[in-house]
């Protein structure tokens, strides 16, 4: 929560700064090797440009990859770390990279080293560059400019050894070249193009070390180092450069335009300002960068000031306002700063000062004007108007903040009297005549205002300044005071609800999201929003929760609760909806749960429970039936591998729903030998595990899939038809297992079909085998499923079948009985219960047989169709021999 805009990072915007934007230019990076072994995790985190990750990812790795793979592994991430290193501006992020960086060189093969020792000497010449050019406009400290120097000393060896062994690579390759052919020429041109790319990058950045070295030590040695290895980049071949030696053609050249840069700062510091001004005048052409070119007259203003030419400088800068143009920010920071500094000794330099002071304070830029306060002292500045004392308040705000040390209001009466005061003199300031020549200035002035009063505890009266703030103010910091009357309105109703008051911060907020779509603030009121409508989740909240940006400090929080409310979302939904959301959840949460480090899992700053937690509805959504995203599963089991073998995070609870999500990710790529190898696993560790179960009867269903895909007529002369029945009985009877002591488990028709497929599975093993074991089990689950379908003409049939070949003809006879009397007259299944029936009886009651034939015949004189015409008949024969 920012008090003030901070502009300290000013320095940065200093077109000196070019050199690292130029040493970005000449990076060429080579393509990525391959590395030796597939890796799942390594290959979704490379498709997804994940760096930072994938980094991480190859370093756990390096550690446990076999002797074979290390060197491949180690290539990739010496790439990888001086690719990161060129491009990462987080100072924290770079240091950690710079670190394991150096762990590395030791492990990586000299000849791939080159590009990561070059890109670790660059990391270091950034940092003192960037204290040099803050040094320029006086924002660093003596001790930061002392640290630059002793970095820059350390450097400008370093990069010259560098350079002298890149230098001799490239002529050793250039030799090599001469005298190669075909295939070998080709690598051989790679190898001294890369060569050639890194000595320009290394010259070109020794150059600019010699250069700052020289420009901090105020010694002119460096200076000249500098300039002859600038002057290689731009023609290697010249002894001694000039002015009219350089082509107009290179200056168009953005790397080649920022050497010339460099050659006019070094002939500054050794042939002084009118020489300089001659190299510069080169980019001044038509023909220069047009980047360079825009950027020449502030340099032309720092080399003026470095030769204290205030005349030339005042010219410069009225030259600038006469023609209409706005100067930068920079340039005026750069002026108060050098005119201030000498101003007791030169009245140029003082009047410079004062004009600089105003034209800050009138852009609003008051933090510039207060930190030029600190470092100079306000007598230096005047003591009259609305700058002067908007300097004083806001100096007395700061040692109001420095005793306060705290975001909360304060009831301390020496600190609520600071505030007073601070408050008091801006009140002040805004009265004086000439306030309405700084208007930014003076809105700032309303928003500190608003700070003193929300520190002092006064909410009503903060809210009300931090309103009249936010219509005053620039949209950016309008939003920081509407948001801090939002917070002050806020304090008041949770202390005394009162309904106007809510109805009057309800509108605030709406206002605020309505006019600040895309501030910093609308995340927090977004995900207030989330919280207040915790149950219930809808699109609209999830979008806005993953608009908000990655650089919000309520990212991560907004993505943990967009991927809270799309799991439930998902679960809610049905058919291509529900799919779409698994898509869109998996989207939100694999990521993140990636980006998780063993390091913050171990020290807590990541709580293991939920994360796993989250890691396992991330396998139960991608290979849920209709979403079967098995890529996105073995990412996420690799994951918890590498983190369970860091000791990073205790799986064995959920081992075994992790082995059988496994299984699953085995059975949608086609593996089904190493599924059926884990369902054994499981089934043998704990048959009565929930996991165990799911396993057996994923296996069951891919059985039961196999059979029915051979035709029937072909079941018979099949070779493998055996197996596959003996998997779906094996696994049928294992998937039936938790049902084998539930009451009324068959009145479930999904248990009831399970019974009655292994039935007939155990049944059709019978038939092709005549096992007895399966023979028995057909009639065994045959009988339960007839508990449970008395009416079942197919179960009715099967126990009638079965039954006969088991040594129960009565049981038989019943069945066929009950077939008879319950099928249609006149159809094939019903003269087949007949024929049986009648068959049956003839053994052990032959006259009923006989009674039951004579009915039949009456109603039948032709006994019915082929083929029971024939069979009828003959059993009628057999009946009448039998009574003869």
């Amino acid at each position: 929560m920012s008090r003030w805009s901070d502009r300290s990072a000013i320095g940065g915007w200093l077109l000196g700064v070019g050199c690292r934007l130029a040493a970005a230019l000449f990076l060429c990076l080579t393509a990525s090797s391959a590395l030796a072994a597939p890796d799942d995790v390594a290959a979704y985190l490379e498709r997804h440009g994940l760096k930072h990750l994938l980094a991480l990812h190859l370093r756990e790795r390096l550690d446990k990859a076999p002797a074979e793979e290390r060197d491949a592994v180690a290539v990739r991430l010496a790439e990888l770390y001086a690719e990161l290193l060129e491009t990462t501006d987080d100072a924290a992020v770079r240091l950690d990279l710079e670190n394991r960086a150096r762990e590395l060189l030791s492990l990586v093969p000299a000849e791939s080293a080159d590009e990561l020792r070059l890109s670790l000497l660059r990391g270091g010449y950034v940092a003192a560059e960037k204290i040099a050019e803050n040094h320029r406009l006086r924002l660093s400290t003596p001790e930061d400019v002392a640290r630059a120097m002793e970095m820059l000393r350390d450097l400008v060896p370093k990069f010259a050894s560098l350079r002298s062994a890149l230098k001799d690579k490239q002529d050793t390759t250039e030799r090599r070249l001469h005298r190669a052919t075909g295939a070998q020429a080709a690598l051989l041109t790679q190898e001294h193009d890369r060569a050639r790319r890194l000595t320009a990058r290394c010259t070109f950045l020794s150059a600019w070390s010699h250069y700052y070295l020289a420009w901090l030590e105020g010694k002119p040695d460096h200076a000249r180092l500098g300039f002859d290895l600038f002057a290689s980049v731009i023609d290697p071949e010249l002894k001694r450069l000039t002015v009219e030696d350089v082509s107009r053609d290179l200056l168009g050249v953005e790397p080649m335009a920022r050497s010339v840069l460099g050659l006019a700062l070094c002939r500054s510091i050794t042939h002084g300002p009118d020489e300089a001004l001659r190299w510069l005048a080169l980019l001044e052409q038509e023909a220069a960068h047009e980047q360079l070119r825009s950027m020449a007259p502030a340099w032309r203003l720092a080399i003026l000031l470095d030769h204290r030419d205030f005349r030339r400088v005042r010219q410069l800068l009225e030259m600038e306002r006469t023609e209409g143009r706005e100067m930068p920010l920079v340039w005026v920071r750069l002026a108060a700063a050098h005119g201030l500094e000498n101003a007791s000794r030169d009245p140029e330099a003082a009047d410079l000062a004062r004009q600089s002071i105003a034209e800050l304070a009138a852009r609003g830029e008051l933090q510039q004007v207060l930190d030029l306060a600190d470092r100079y002292g306000v007598d230096s500045m005047g003591d009259a108007g609305f700058a002067i004392l908007y300097v004083r308040g806001a100096r007395a705000y700061k040692q109001a903040r420095d005793l306060h040390g705290d975001e909360s209001p304060t009831s301390r009466s020496d600190v609520v009297a600071l505030y007073a005061q601070a408050s008091g003199l801006l009140q002040d300031a805004q009265r004086q005549p000439d306030a309405s020549r700084f208007p930014v200035a003076a809105a700032g002035a309303q928003s500190l205002i608003g700070w003193c009063l929300y520190f002092q505890g006064r909410f009503l009266d903060a809210r009300q300044a931090f309103e009249h703030a936010a219509g005053l103010l620039p949209p950016a910091e309008a939003a920081e005071a509407l948001w801090m009357a939002i917070v002050s309105l806020d304090r008041v109703v949770r202390a005394r609800p009162n309904a106007a008051l809510e109805a009057d911060l309800q509108g605030m907020i709406k206002a605020f999201r309505e006019r600040f779509p895309s501030s910093e603030y609308t995340p927090r009121l977004v995900l207030r929003g989330a919280d207040v409508t915790q149950g219930e989740p809808t699109p609209e909240l999830v979008a806005e929760l993953l608009a908000i940006p990655p650089g919000s400090p309520d990212y991560d929080a907004a993505r943990r609760r967009a991927e809270q409310m799309l799991y439930t979302l998902y679960q809610s939904a049905a058919g291509d909806r529900r799919v779409e959301w698994a898509d869109r959840y998996l989207q939100a949460a694999l990521p993140m749960l990636l980006a998780v480090s063993p390091d913050a899992l171990r020290e807590g700053l990541e709580a293991s429970e939920p994360f796993l937690v989250r890691s396992r509805r991330v396998l139960e959504v991608s290979l849920a039936p209709g979403v079967e995203q098995p890529r996105v599963a073995e990412a996420m089991l690799a994951r918890l591998d590498e983190l369970a073998a860091a000791g990073a995070i205790d799986v064995s609870p959920v081992q075994d729903e992790l082995e059988y999500r496994r299984l699953r990710v085995a059975m949608l790529s086609g593996l089904i030998d190493p599924a059926r190898a884990i369902a054994e696993r499981l089934w043998s560790r704990d048959e009565d595990s929930p996991w165990a179960q799911s396993a057996a009867r994923a296996m069951f269903k891919h059985a039961v899939d196999t059979w029915r895909s051979i035709p029937p007529a072909l079941l018979a002369s099949d070779p493998q038809a055996p197996g596959v029945l003996i998997q779906v009985v094996t696994w049928g009877g294992r998937a039936l297992h938790e049902y084998e002591d539930r009451a009324n488990a068959l009145d479930d028709p999904s248990v009831l079909s399970a019974y009655a497929v292994v039935a007939e599975a155990a049944h059709a093993l019978w038939d092709l085998t005549q096992e007895k074991q399966q023979g028995e089990r057909a009639l065994f689950l045959y009988e339960k499923v007839l508990e449970a379908k008395p009416t079942s003409a197919a179960f009715l049939r099967a126990v009638g079948v079965l039954a006969e070949s088991f040594g129960k003809p009565e049981r038989s006879i019943e069945c066929w009985r009950r077939l008879s009397v319950g099928l249609p007259p006149d159809t094939d299944g019903w003269y087949e219960a007949k024929y049986h029936l009648i068959r049956l009886l003839s053994s052990s009651d032959p006259a009923r047989a006989r009674e039951v034939m004579d009915q039949h015949k009456a109603l039948y004189p032709e006994y019915g169709p082929a083929p029971w015409r024939q069979r009828m008949e003959e059993l009628d024969r057999r009946l009448r021999g039998d009574e003869e």
